[in-house]
């Protein structure tokens, strides 16, 4: 038919389906992130990043963050806000900095496999509150700095959706292991790294 009798499309839906298909794109085809990374190579590296790779912590090239990944920075905020939490309800915010709360903040919070076993109703909470409990400020900083590494992306292969059970799950799987293993099984175990190592792990399979 002649191109004036062909039915248009609305610009609102065109930019929507496009929006789709590029999620979709970049969900599937990972080398499509490829022109947003830089050369790799340490000494191309700007001051800042050379230093943070000298500590042997991990660094992205060409771009840092996925500002659209929402949900990790959700997660980020909640451990944060906890963290800031106990400080505000410790009497000494300098003491808390470096992990010195009162022991029975961490046996209330933290994960205790021992009692978890015995008691698994009562303590079914200590799955949740002890990933979210840090002991220090480095405890809490480098957890979330690798949460800021590899989450983001992440997230944008899986979701907000699935990423957020991925993570939940992943450090259900770290208080599991907790249990089988045995070790140090009295002492309350805190910190999101059981479910930053499986965020971690996804990054590389992805």
């Amino acid at each position: 038919p002649p191109a004036a009798a062909q039915p248009s499309t609305p610009i609102a839906v065109e930019h929507v389906l496009e929006r789709v298909r590029r999620r979709a794109v970049v969900r599937r085809r990972p080398e499509s992130d490829a022109p947003h990374f830089g050369d790799a190579a340490f000494f191309n590296l700007p001051l800042g990043k050379k230093l943070v790779a000298l500590l042997g912590m991990p660094v992205e090239s060409g771009r840092t963050y996925e500002w659209r990944s929402w949900m990790n920075l959700l997660l980020v905020l909640a451990n944060i806000a906890v963290f800031a939490w106990m400080l505000a309800c410790s009497d000494s915010w300098l003491a808390g900095l470096i992990g010195w709360f009162p022991d029975d903040w961490y046996f209330s919070l933290g994960f205790i496999p021992a009692r978890f076993i015995a008691t698994p109703v009562e303590e079914a909470h200590t799955l949740f509150t002890s990933m979210f409990t840090h002991a220090g400020l480095f405890h809490l900083a480098g957890n979330m700095f690798f949460l800021l590494v590899g989450g983001d992306d992440v997230e944008k292969r899986l979701g907000w959706f699935a990423y957020f059970f991925f993570y939940l799950g992943c450090g259900l799987a770290c208080v599991y292991a907790s249990c089988l293993l045995g070790e140090a099984a009295d002492l309350p175990h805190v910190g999101a790294s059981g479910a930053i190592s499986g965020v971690m792990g996804a990054y590389m399979v992805l």
